[in-house]
């Protein structure tokens, strides 16, 4: 191995087993409990999604946390998302150059994947993500988030380590065209909807087949240790499948 990239190698599992201690990890648990005691809302990408809602979160000042391509939004409302997540490399290589140009004022990137795929955010607040078969939950995201195969569960898993007390989902529909099952059968519903918009749809289809077993389990997991820890999450999306939170009507909450 080149000595440079053996120093590398050895820097990045320094980091990895104590990532609190370095800058990142730092800069991560300086947002610990930060919102303590307040709401807050995970923004899905789901059809149910409607930019009248994200109107409604900008008027009330509340803040949320959004992910992926959720930029597409952006023209049709001066809502923003107060921290934005991407966790998802084939996604972080489609639109890298754009969240990089997005009026965005928190960016979550996993620092694997600036090391390893040479992804580079501005200003991006880079966390250690996990990918541990044995971490339901991550109760100190200075440490590591735990990936758990959808990014709605690494924004709960931040909110929560920022204090929020109740999180509110919005736009999860849990529900996709096309599926596979932990054995491997995939079915296809060509009436459902995957996400707010039909471009996005096309471009995500190109890429992973949701198991919704797996991130049902992997929602259920994440209740057990909000329930434990005192956060209470709702689902206040408009339909869907995930039934998983106890659900709240988005209507009424303002």
């Amino acid at each position: 191995m080149h000595p440079i990239k053996s120093i590398q190698a050895r820097y990045q599992v320094y980091c990895v087993k104590n990532f609190e201690k370095t800058k990142y990890g730092k800069q991560i648990a300086a947002l610990k409990n930060t919102h303590e005691g307040e709401s807050c809302f995970v923004i899905g990408n789901g059809p149910s999604l409607t930019v009248e809602d994200l109107d409604v979160l900008y008027k009330n000042n509340m803040a949320s946390f959004a992910s992926n391509n959720i930029l597409k939004l952006f023209d049709k409302t001066l809502w923003r998302p107060k921290y934005y997540v991407c966790e998802d490399i084939l996604v972080l290589k489609d639109i890298e150059q754009k969240i990089n140009a997005a009026d965005l004022e928190n960016k979550f990137i996993p620092i694997n994947y600036h090391w390893f795929d040479n992804i580079n955010i501005d200003n991006a607040k880079y966390f250690y993500q996990s990918f541990s078969p044995d971490e339901k939950f991550s109760y100190d995201a200075a440490k590591s988030v735990v990936c758990k195969g959808t990014v709605t569960t690494t924004c709960i898993q931040l909110a929560a380590y920022m204090g929020y007390k109740n999180i509110y989902l919005l736009g999860v529909d849990h529900n996709y065209s096309k599926t596979v099952d932990n054995a491997g059968n995939i079915t296809v519903d060509n009436s459902v909807k995957d996400y707010f918009d039909d471009e996005y749809a096309k471009t995500m289809e190109k890429k992973m087949i949701p198991n919704l077993e797996a991130t049902t389990l992997a929602y259920e997991q994440v209740k057990k240790c909000c329930d434990k820890i005192g956060v209470n999450v709702y689902n206040a999306t408009r339909g869907g499948k995930l039934e998983v939170y106890p659900r709240a009507d988005f209507d009424k909450l303002f």
